[in-house]
């Protein structure tokens, strides 16, 4: 070997070896500030953000798309976090964001007079692990309107018609809405009735899920339609099919004295008014393993982990988050 080819090959390698560092530490968990005295708690794909009461935000969980760079965010009273993106609501009504712009769903600057806002989209890596742009971001305006960005494949952002909206919530691929009259609005797939909402009243809360929705009542009950199942993957190679499986993220029925409803990708978990939590649907990885929980004050459901906020501040953890399995922390 000469010695041009032995600098070329030596170049080659630095050059490798920096790639693969950095795909390294972008999928690695990162953890920043601490889960303390956190007044809100949302979980998206692979990560989880919690607001702090100063105004930072914590993050934990897989930093594939820059999702977990919060580390300069200030005042800020909410956030939502979404498959490879976050959102951030500042005290002043504006909106930030991080992570997968490839659909342009980090494009918020222009936001304002926005009350409350909400990530969605759906995975969408290909099996050579290049990221289809799925992603968008919904915010709720002052004035009941509502704003989106983002990948619109669906017509998920189509929300523009909307008016005396209360409260929004984005999914994979459908958007929901809450008017202030306790009915609701859906827009996006509908394929599987996840947007059969409009004979729905007495709705106090809504959550768009994977392919389902869920509502709260004024009694403390649930509704929920749509897809009532996962998709599994079956097979190898080109022989690979998904299949879908029956995993009961619409049994809620039986649920009562609700304080809030929050759907995943494939769970749904509830919050009772005492404080102690339920789930349902898949739990292949343990998200809805909560029974023993207590004190709780806030919950939310990711793809496949649950997070739950204590009356003290902390958080507590079930399922797998893209990076390990919590059974509680």
């Amino acid at each position: 070997m000469g010695k041009g080819t032995r600098s070329l090959v030596v170049a080659l390698s630095i050059v490798l070896a920096c790639a693969f560092a950095w795909c390294l530490w972008r999928v690695w968990p990162k953890s920043g500030l601490p889960f303390e005295d956190v007044i809100e708690v949302s979980a998206g794909l692979s990560h989880t953000v919690g607001v702090r009461s100063d105004g930072t935000v914590a993050t934990e969980g897989r930093d594939r798309c820059g999702e977990c760079d919060v580390e300069g965010w200030t005042d800020i009273v909410s956030a939502s976090a979404g498959a490879y993106h976050t959102l951030g609501l500042r005290r002043d009504g504006t909106v930030v964001a991080t992570g997968n712009d490839e659909s342009d769903q980090c494009d918020v600057s222009g936001w304002k007079d926005i009350a409350a806002v909400s990530a969605g989209g759906t995975s969408g890596w290909s099996a050579i692990t290049t990221l289809q742009p799925t992603g968008y971001s919904v915010g709720l305006r002052k004035d009941g309107t509502v704003v989106a960005t983002g990948n619109d494949n669906y017509g998920q952002c189509e929300v523009s018609g909307w008016r005396d909206i209360v409260e929004v919530s984005a999914g994979s691929t459908h958007t929901v809405g809450l008017r202030a009259n306790g009915t609701v609005v859906a827009v996006g797939d509908g394929d599987d009735g996840e947007c059969d909402v409009s004979e729905w009243k007495d709705i106090v809360g809504v959550s768009a899920g994977g392919s389902f929705t869920v509502g709260l009542r004024s009694d403390g009950t649930a509704v929920a339609v749509g897809y009532d199942g996962s998709n599994v993957m079956s097979g190898k190679g080109d022989e690979a099919i998904v299949v879908r499986e029956s995993t009961g993220q619409l049994d809620v029925s039986g649920w009562s004295e609700l304080v809030s409803v929050e759907a995943g990708q494939f769970h749904v978990v509830g919050l009772r008014s005492d404080g102690t939590v339920v789930a349902t649907g898949d739990n292949s990885n343990g998200q809805c393993e909560v029974d023993g929980w207590t004190d709780i004050v806030g919950i939310d459901a990711g793809s496949q982990h649950t997070v739950g906020l204590r009356s003290d501040g902390t958080v507590i953890k079930a399922g797998y988050d893209g990076v390990r399995a919590w059974q509680g922390v």
